[in-house]
């Protein structure tokens, strides 16, 4: 389990299948839906069809309620103008597949270099972090160029001063 920006991402393993899967809340993969999950308690709720089960990192099922906290988005129960939990499954799927499929930047290869090399290689790679917004993870604290403020401020990246 990890915490993001974006909220909490849960790893889950399918003893029988052997298959890995990440899943945000609401999320669903392998018709296992994550419902809700508690970072400090190391615990998730899953679905699979009609089945709700907490699950926890150290193995004991948390005496946890299965209703009542962060849970996922509930079908609509009346209404023609109102949105179904399908729909909106489908469009948050839809939505995390288009940001993994993006090409983002990778931590950059630093071994070997040293001095001035090493600063240049890392104030590239903060450029990227600052352009990713966070899905990268926050900015390096190194401070940036003039060079490269003015150009994130050209590319709308960043607000001019």
């Amino acid at each position: 389990m990890r915490s993001t920006p974006d909220g909490l991402l849960v790893g889950i393993t399918d003893k029988k299948t052997k298959k890995s899967m990440v899943l945000e809340i609401g999320e669903t993969k392998e018709d296992v839906l994550l419902v809700d999950a508690v970072y400090d308690k190391g615990a998730a709720l899953i679905q699979k069809g009609e089945v709700k089960q907490w699950i926890s990192t150290d193995g004991n099922t948390p005496d946890l309620p299965t209703s009542g906290r962060r849970t996922a988005p509930q079908a609509a129960t009346s209404g023609t103008a109102s949105t179904g939990y399908a729909d909106i499954v489908k469009r948050r799927n839809a939505a995390l597949a288009a940001r993994r499929r993006s090409p983002m930047p990778r931590r950059p290869n630093t071994s070997g270099l040293t001095g001035e090399a090493l600063q240049k290689k890392l104030r590239e790679y903060n450029e990227q972090l600052i352009r990713a917004g966070g899905a990268m993870g926050p900015a390096l604290p190194i401070q940036l160029t003039p060079e490269q403020d003015a150009k994130l401020v050209r590319e709308g990246v960043l607000p001019p001063q």
